[in-house]
This record gives structure tokens, C-alpha cells and sequence, in this order.
């Protein structure tokens, strides 16, 4: 038994660290796009929309990190939250 209590509390944990990730990363991508959209064309203008892409596939990778952590139970909040960050 001790050691469900400590694979479920894992799986939370890597839940949240995920949720949180995907939260710092939209804030990140906000910013860098606000950057882009102030660039006149040109190079910096389609490096910054190229870097963007690159931490979508990364934000993606971090949500599927959550999904592979089943959800405890208790922690439907934080599921909810993780689909809607998605």
C-alpha cells in the first residue's frame, strides 16, 4: 500500500510540474510574440515567429507529459485545469 500512496503522489506532483510549465510557457510565447508583432519584417521579425513555434511543440510535449500521469481521484481540479491550459 505505501507504495500506491507514493506513485499516486509522483504522479501528481509530475501533473502540476507540467501544468506549471505550461503555464510559464504561455506567458513566455505572449511575450515573444508581443516582441514579434512590434519588429518591422525581416529577419528578427520571422526568427521570434519561428521560436514561437518551437515552444508551442514544446508547451505540446509538456501537456502530454501531464496526460501520462493519470489523475488521482481527488485531483479533478487540476485535470480540468490542465485540459482548459491546453
Amino acid at each position: 500500500m505505501p507504495d500506491d500512496n507514493v506513485k499516486t503522489l509522483n504522479q501528481s506532483v509530475a501533473m502540476r510540474a507540467a501544468l506549471m510549465h505550461i503555464m510559464l510557457l504561455d506567458d513566455y510565447i505572449g511575450a515573444v510574440l508581443s516582441r514579434a508583432e512590434a519588429c518591422g519584417p525581416g529577419f528578427l521579425r520571422e526568427s521570434l515567429i519561428d521560436y514561437v513555434e518551437t515552444l508551442q511543440r514544446e508547451r505540446l510535449s509538456y501537456y502530454r507529459i501531464g496526460l501520462q500521469s493519470p489523475v488521482p481521484s481527488e485531483d479533478e481540479d487540476q485535470a480540468a485545469a490542465l485540459e482548459e491550459a491546453a
